[in-house]
């Protein structure tokens, strides 16, 4: 898939906890405030949901899973010892985290109360026994996307990706003025093209920087 150098140039501009790279090296760049942010990213979002999975010559998950473990639940985790689970930073409201780039990132109460409990621990959501799969999901994943979720203007996040054998496990990161805030944690149900879109900005498999593989260099085939 062919960019355009204007977006190729707001893409190298965007100072967030997004990661960008030149040919050789990756680069974190300082965090700027939204309206900077927004602005420097501004024609960006349209493409960005257009750029899906297929377009990188990906292949789905259901042609490649058979090679893979599959998930180890902790069946005894219920929805009340969950909370155990939950290791706050000092006196603060939340859970600090960090990614494959030791990049750090919090998960707050709310969120984490919300997300366990009620429907989300009944058998068909299981988030209270998926949530110890958090950590290595951002420490160790198969895939990052960046991009604009559906019905959310103005909002932008980064989708972790872990590839299992029965499941695929994702992490969905906003991204805020302070960095990433972990937002929520699930089994996909399905794979559409929907579902992997965006810049891909980590690959496990082939860790060709993106800016080259978003220029089609030559680029193997990779899962």
């Amino acid at each position: 898939m062919q960019l355009s150098s204007s977006i190729l140039k707001n893409f190298k501009r965007i100072r967030s906890p997004l990661f960008f790279c030149s040919k050789t090296k990756w680069f974190e760049q300082d965090v700027f405030n939204k309206k900077q942010f927004y602005s420097d990213i501004k024609g960006l979002p349209e493409k960005l949901n257009q750029m899906t999975f297929d377009k990188y010559d990906l292949q789905e998950w259901n042609l490649f899973k058979s090679n893979l473990n599959p998930i180890k639940i902790d069946k005894s985790i219920t929805g009340e010892n969950v909370k155990e689970l939950f290791k706050k930073e000092n006196d603060s409201k939340f859970m600090a985290f960090k990614d494959y780039f030791d990049r750090k990132m919090i998960l707050k109460q709310t969120i984490f109360d919300f997300h366990t409990k009620g429907k989300y621990v009944e058998p068909n959501e299981n988030r209270h026994q998926l949530f110890p799969f958090v950590k290595e999901a951002l420490k160790n994943p198969n895939k990052v996307w960046y991009n604009k979720p559906d019905k959310m203007d103005g909002k932008f996040q980064s989708r972790y990706i872990k590839f299992y054998g029965d499941i695929v496990f994702v992490v969905d990161c906003e991204m805020r003025q302070n960095g990433l805030e972990i937002q929520t944690w699930y089994e996909s149900k399905k794979e559409d093209l929907n579902f992997r879109k965006g810049l891909l900005i980590r690959n496990k498999v082939y860790k060709t920087p993106v800016l080259l593989r978003l220029s089609r260099y030559a680029i193997p085939k990779s899962q």
